[in-house]
């Protein structure tokens, strides 16, 4: 068997062991938490003031809810532990564990990317009135910027996960991103500051095409450094 058929074997087999992990009932809160706080962030918006309630619902939900239910899901996907031990349940039988890390890795990626695509869909219609632009229009632009926000947050709090007792790095990475993630350089790293250029909510030195290809970029690599750190 090849190398790249051996990696995907033991990746099916780390995606399959997180989605256990994750198909439990604290997935279930996350997300009908994650669309209740949709809900009434779109509809306080709307309350106050009808043009651009679109937006400020958005803010809160890229800024709360898409964040904190990617750190819960990657923390269900893992068993709350260090990355490396998580894959160990896997690699022990003689999968490879970079293979198993990227396989939880891209399973976490899934659960979070339609969650919060959903909390942004449902905020978009909460929000939405008269004086929005189209509702199909901002609902599907929302959608897609918050699913790749989710896939990036998965990989940074990967890499974060690798740090530390039970992978304690996965919260200093949501600290540093709630702080400062949309501050000076950091505000062309970290999903926060990247998803609200896309968004249009704040001005950097990137361009929205430059934005979306670094959310791609640190989904990509932080899931690839995180996979390395978890050894053979």
């Amino acid at each position: 068997m090849s190398l790249f058929s051996t990696l995907g074997v033991d990746t099916g087999l780390g995606a399959r062991d997180a989605r256990a992990r994750t198909a439990t009932r604290p997935a279930i809160v996350v997300v009908l938490a994650s669309v209740a706080l949709a809900v009434v962030a779109g509809m306080l918006e709307r309350r106050a003031a009808g043009a651009g309630a679109v937006d400020r619902a958005l803010r809160a939900v890229f800024n709360l809810v898409v964040p904190l239910s990617s750190f819960a899901l990657f923390a269900l996907a893992t068993g709350r532990r260090r990355l490396d031990q998580t894959v160990w349940s896997v690699a022990r039988f003689g999968a490879d564990r970079r293979g198993v890390a990227l396989g939880a890795i891209a399973s976490a990626w899934v659960a979070s990317a339609l969650v919060a695509a959903l909390a942004a869909v449902v905020a978009v219609v909460s929000a939405h009135g008269g004086a929005s632009a189209p509702l199909a229009f901002d609902a599907l632009t929302s959608a897609w910027i918050a699913a790749l926000t989710a896939c990036s947050y998965v990989s940074w709090f990967a890499v974060g996960a690798t740090f530390f007792r039970f992978g304690g790095g996965r919260g200093v990475i949501l600290v540093i991103d709630f702080i400062l993630g949309d501050v000076g350089v950091l505000a062309s790293l970290m999903p926060r500051g990247l998803a609200q250029n896309l968004l249009g909510l704040a001005v950097s030195g990137l361009s929205q095409r430059s934005a979306s290809a670094t959310l791609v970029a640190t989904a990509i690599v932080g899931a690839l450094i995180a996979a390395l750190r978890c050894g053979r």
